[in-house]
């Protein structure tokens, strides 16, 4: 199964919205630090 990077990453930025919106508590450096490992795991492939 090929997946489309870019609908990847929306799919991931849809479920960090959805986290974050019933965890308002989760530090703002917690979800960059997500958003940088999957933007390394995107360039390695």
């Amino acid at each position: 199964i090929i997946i489309d990077p870019a609908a990847c990453l929306r799919l991931g930025l849809f479920l960090l919205s959805v986290i974050l919106a019933r965890n308002p508590g989760v530090p703002s450096d917690a979800v960059l630090t997500c958003m940088r490992l999957n933007a390394n795991a995107q360039l390695q492939k």
